[in-house]
């Protein structure tokens, strides 16, 4: 699980292709995507924490609200981002009590769309 400041969200809007990848990208890997959000906006490197957290919950809402991501797609990438699953109750999958007691395996190592992240 990465802070939102070393990752960048990556989203085609009305598809689930969704991801989480590094910032800087290093190899293109993530130029059939339309939008970005993460470490790539200056906010996330000076916002503190519950800020950052704050802001990732909004950039969930606007990429399945506004872009049409499905909220499944979207919910199991930012699983990836430690300010997303840091806000999850614990009855959430995916949230830090469910990978605790061994919950939630499948959604933990399913493979994003097209991209994976190291």
């Amino acid at each position: 699980m990465h802070s939102i400041r070393e990752v960048t969200i990556y989203w085609k809007p009305g598809t689930s292709d969704i991801a989480v990848g590094p910032f800087p990208e290093p190899h293109n890997d993530y130029k059939p995507f339309h939008f970005t959000w993460g470490a790539c906006n200056g906010e996330v490197h000076t916002d503190d924490y519950k800020e950052r957290q704050l802001h990732v919950f909004i950039a969930f809402n606007h990429i399945v609200v506004r872009d049409g991501v499905p909220i499944d797609a979207a919910h199991r990438e930012f699983c990836k981002v430690k300010e997303y699953v840091d806000g999850l109750a614990d009855d959430v999958p995916g949230s830090h009590y469910r990978r605790e007691v061994g919950l939630d395996a499948e959604l933990l190592s399913s493979p994003s769309a097209t991209h994976t992240i190291q």
